[in-house]
């Protein structure tokens, strides 16, 4: 996978650092650090099924989870001249959580606990906005979730995961 360079790419980048900074998060993923808590951070979405099939196997998915996926929201980049040779970009990035979760000790504990990490790495995010290399943001905001998902389309049928995709926004609001 290159990496990002460029206006537009370099936005998701600061979104995966600041994630992979966020101690809530690297617990979610049992890492060690960022640089290990980014293996877990993937770009527009997971990578293609090994098989070569449509979709992936439950193997797959059990695998990948919990996970995030750091992209654009749809028609959401906008950079204006404001002076010469110098733009100001703003729009919204999505930061999608997923986890498969623990129920032991029932259902609702499980969910709670999953509002608890959802908040947890927003308050992370939050902390991180005046960090070098991470997303200086201003709104965040659930666009889905969070909540639960029956997998019953995967071969693992019956399994849920939980899950949330948060907007983020950046730059100005001019």
């Amino acid at each position: 996978m290159p990496d990002p360079s460029g206006s537009i790419a370099l936005v998701l980048k600061s979104l995966r650092e600041g994630l992979s900074q966020s101690a809530t998060f690297q617990t979610l993923v049992d890492a060690e650090d960022a640089a290990e808590a980014k293996a877990w951070i993937h770009y527009e979405r997971l990578p293609d099924p090994a098989s070569d099939a449509d979709s992936y196997t439950a193997a797959e998915l059990d695998a990948y989870r919990p996970y995030a996926i750091v992209s654009f929201a749809p028609n959401s980049f906008r950079a204006d001249l404001i002076a010469q040779s110098t733009f100001d970009a703003r729009g919204r990035v999505l930061l999608e959580l997923v986890r498969e979760p623990d129920d032991s000790g029932g259902r609702a504990g499980a969910d709670l606990d999953w509002l608890n990490v959802v908040g947890g790495i927003v308050d992370d995010l939050a902390t991180l906005v005046e960090t070098a290399g991470c997303l200086m943001f201003s709104r965040v905001e659930a666009v889905s979730g969070p909540g639960r998902a029956a997998l019953d389309d995967s071969p693992g049928a019956g399994a849920e995961e939980q899950g949330v995709v948060l907007a983020l926004s950046f730059g100005s609001s001019r």
